[in-house]
């Protein structure tokens, strides 16, 4: 096992999605397992993939670093 998997395993277990629908639960007096707060993050990440999409943007991993080089992105 590499030193990375050891360190950031655990977040790379936690997904997106599960910590937005904790953070509503927690800010806006919603259950955790509520259907409007699954909803809401459904929609908020349709529209962010999209607008990702659009500008061809790329998500890098917990534990990654984004560099950009004169000869192109380099994770």
């Amino acid at each position: 096992m590499r030193w990375q998997e050891e360190v950031f395993g655990p977040l790379l277990a936690r997904t997106v999605e599960n910590a937005q629908i904790q953070h509503l639960a927690e800010h806006c007096d919603l259950a955790r397992d509520s259907r409007l707060a699954q909803a809401i993050v459904q929609y908020v990440n349709e529209v962010l993939d999209a607008e990702e999409k659009r500008r061809q943007a790329k998500r890098v991993r917990p534990g990654e670093l984004l560099l950009r080089t004169h000869r192109g992105p380099l994770v």
